[in-house]
């Protein structure tokens, strides 16, 4: 049933979703040009290389609108499929609240992963148009490796951990951030029938302050005292000692998760109002 809930759920977002990702490259497209613009000498039209320079700064705040837009169609999904007329057939079906819930996470994911790849898309469709002789050249290429192998030099066998680590915390983030944004609209819900989506904006920005302030107080107290204690130790336990306030943060954010998603089925199981 999870496999089926997941088909709908990516089908519903996708059907909106593919539309901002091909524009996406489409605007890439022009900033790539409007670097081409930028390079050349107009000595007669000054403006014309100003013209290609804003176009290019538009370019790139176009390319950040798509995560913005998948945030929304993701949220907007959640939110039909359980607090509108959908959610009275929703709850109705013979289906877990877990693979409910599971879907809408592994629907975000998804659409986040293939998110970041039309933005990598982007940068290198833009690289490419703008600068050929550099990207079509080797040239770039090996820039970039090399400076991953200055990288992963300096960092020597704690280069994969950190690698593996940093990955999970930043997943790890996304899911949290998710989570809580589902907890809001489900709160909200719970609490009223009209003006829903104000209500689990201002939870969700209540709840932010006292997270960010927790966060702040853990990044300025423990996270300085790790790095006060690294910086009188030799290099190797140095790196080893970020590698446990690493482990400490993506703990910390395990134990988030599982708090939000027991929080947010509990209240898809008790205090859900759909009267």
């Amino acid at each position: 049933m999870f496999s089926k809930l997941l088909k709908y759920d990516t089908k519903s977002v996708f059907k909106y979703w593919w539309i901002g990702a091909v524009a996406s490259l489409l605007i890439a497209v022009f900033g790539g040009v409007c670097i081409q613009i930028v390079d050349i000498d107009y000595t007669s039209y000054e403006i014309i290389p100003i013209l290609g320079g804003i176009g290019l700064v538009f370019s790139l705040i176009g390319m950040y609108l798509l995560p913005i837009l998948t945030e929304i169609l993701v949220l907007v999904r959640f939110y039909k499929h359980f607090f509108t007329d959908e959610g009275y057939l929703t709850f109705t079906l013979p289906v877990k609240r877990t693979s409910l819930l599971d879907s809408k996470i592994a629907t975000y994911l998804i659409f986040g992963v293939s998110t970041i790849f039309v933005m990598i898309a982007d940068v290198l469709t833009m690289l490419a148009i703008g600068i050929p002789e550099e990207f079509f050249s080797g040239r770039f290429w090996t820039y970039i490796g090399e400076l991953f192998s200055e990288i992963y030099e300096a960092l020597g066998i704690y280069g994969a951990p950190y690698t593996v680590l940093a990955v999970l915390i930043m997943l790890a983030t996304v899911i949290s951030s998710t989570l809580l944004v589902y907890v809001c609209i489900t709160l909200a819900s719970a609490i009223t029938k009209r003006h829903k989506i104000l209500l689990s904006i201002g939870i969700y920005y209540g709840v932010s302050m006292v997270v960010s302030g927790l966060v702040q107080i853990f990044m300025y107290g423990g996270v300085s005292t790790v790095i006060t204690m690294v910086t009188g130790l030799d290099e190797a336990l140095a790196k080893a000692a970020i590698m446990f306030m690493m482990i400490g943060v993506l703990g910390l954010l395990t134990v988030f998760i599982a708090a939000l998603y027991f929080v947010e089925l509990y209240l898809l199981d008790k205090r859900l109002n759909l009267e």
